[in-house]
């Protein structure tokens, strides 16, 4: 699809499904200063050239497409990859550890805090807000949440006491983090994994003994907050109320941006510079939408995203369908929660651009598919 949109057409088609892409073509590739130009300065071109693609940027939907392929390479490795349901248990056990240090390493980082990432990486952009290896706290949270459930289900089904304490301290540790990271949309978006994951426990058919653990977690995690203290986090939520709206009025321009673009929208990766001629003049310069359902319903159109959705419905499809054993229903719950914490996420803001994340849920999804036709194998 993203190729489709590259594909030089007559302009006289293209006027039918871009009204806006004389005044586009107008304005310069790439935003001269942080502030936005204001939309009625933006003049339109004399003319349009002969031919020209969907995409209002080509050269942005091509690094775009290039990102995409990579996530899409590392879903099929993941889905066809493995011939052992072993393999991936050992895999998914090694992202439990990995997360685990990369926790450490934001709660050591974050008490020797000098201004610098790794302590020697300074940071140029001043609006960012760093937590762990991440420039953007959000992007930490959003990446940490979708591995924390897997520590659980580790903790769930491993067979002896101490591999369950020790798999459950992990998920603590990266569940600690999300909350001093001071992300409000990664907090919500860990309460609604850990919602998913305790209906998963619910519904299986074992002894209600093993909804203990869990209740263990929680009961430690809020200890453990209560004793660090949490007015940070609760200072943190206060100040809703300003970002949210600022938010939300960015949200319904990029969905009357969209209506310029409905069909095919304005090219993959092209967020930042169509949305030049719909930004308020005096307002930081969003190159995001801050929301990745509204941002692909911008770029993609109608079409690009009845293609994504029918994607993820085929993925989920496999994934449900499938029959999973007694012990497998944490790992299948670790598996939802994980997938509802970052579309939760992306409600509020834009994980799935960000390529550790994107790359990370395309190797969830991947392997889930995977574990889905091994059983069935």
């Amino acid at each position: 699809y993203g190729l489709f949109q590259l594909v030089p057409l007559p302009t006289v088609l293209l006027k039918a499904i871009h009204p806006a892409l004389k005044t586009l073509l107008a304005l310069p590739t790439l935003p001269a200063a942080a502030v936005a130009p204001d939309a009625a300065s933006a003049q339109p071109i004399a003319s349009l050239p002969m031919f020209h693609s969907i995409s209002v940027y080509p050269f942005a939907t091509e690094l775009e497409l290039a990102h995409v392929a990579i996530y899409l390479m590392v879903f099929l490795m993941a889905a066809f990859g493995f011939h052992d349901k072993e393999d991936v248990r050992i895999l998914i056990r090694m992202l439990v550890f990995f997360g685990f240090i990369l926790a450490i390493f934001a709660i050591v980082q974050r008490a020797t805090w000098n201004e610098k990432i790794y302590w020697f990486s300074a940071i140029s952009n001043p609006r960012a807000q760093p937590f762990g290896p991440f420039v953007n706290k959000n992007h930490y949270a959003g990446w940490i949440n979708m591995i924390f459930p897997f520590a659980l289900a580790a903790g769930f089904t491993a067979a002896t006491l101490d591999r369950k304490i020790r798999y459950l301290l992990y998920g603590l540790a990266m569940a600690v983090t999300v909350f001093f990271s001071l992300s409000r949309g990664g907090v919500m978006a860990f309460f609604a994994g850990v919602f998913v994951f305790c209906l998963f426990v619910l519904s299986a058919k074992t002894s209600r003994r093993r909804f203990i653990p869990i209740l263990l977690f929680v009961a430690v995690l809020i200890a453990f907050l209560a004793y660090l203290g949490v007015s940070p986090l609760l200072e943190r939520f206060s100040q809703l109320d300003i970002p949210h709206h600022e938010r939300v009025t960015v949200w319904k321009a990029t969905l009357g941006a969209f209506l310029d673009f409905p069909v095919f929208g304005s090219g993959i990766g092209t967020y930042g510079h169509a949305f030049k001629l719909y930004h308020p003049a005096t307002w930081y310069f969003y190159d995001m939408a801050h929301n990745d359902y509204v941002q692909l319903l911008m770029e993609a159109g109608v079409v690009g995203t009845a293609l994504v959705t029918a994607f993820i419905i085929l993925v989920l499809k496999i994934f449900v369908s499938s029959e999973w054993t007694e012990r497998e229903t944490y790992l299948k719950g670790a598996f939802f929660a994980s997938f509802t914490t970052i579309a939760f996420h992306s409600i509020m803001d834009f994980n799935l651009h960000i390529p550790s994340n994107a790359i990370l849920l395309a190797l969830l999804a991947g392997l889930s598919v995977s574990l889905s036709r091994l059983n069935e194998e």
